[in-house]
């Protein structure tokens, strides 16, 4: 991906010096990983929570919704680009400790 593809569809809101960052290491996606089939997902039989982002513009954000709904996840929806671990870390640790707290109950 290009630095202007990263600056303006896959972290648009990351500061540019991130940008920059993410265009200087990120690699190519192995293409077979779309390819693999899972035996067994573990959402069809664990409980599941599903990080949306509402301001994605590689994978819609109506998509992500519907398949958090698909596998009866509990949908956190936060207003990031692709990358909600980079532009909003605090919210999406939050989500995951929320995640491991109520599996353990």
């Amino acid at each position: 991906m290009t630095l202007e593809g990263i600056t303006n569809h896959f972290a648009q809101d990351l500061p540019r010096p991130e940008t920059q960052l993410i265009a200087a290491t990120q690699g190519p996606i192995r293409g077979k990983n779309f390819e693999e089939k899972v035996s067994v997902a573990a959402w069809s039989s664990k409980p599941s929570w599903f990080v949306v982002s509402e301001k994605d513009r590689m994978i819609q954000p109506a998509l992500q919704r519907a398949n958090a709904r698909q596998i009866s996840a509990k949908a956190i929806l936060l207003p990031t680009g692709h990358v909600p671990q980079l532009s909003k870390p605090t919210e999406v640790a939050k989500a995951i400790i929320d995640a491991a707290t109520s599996a353990q109950k």
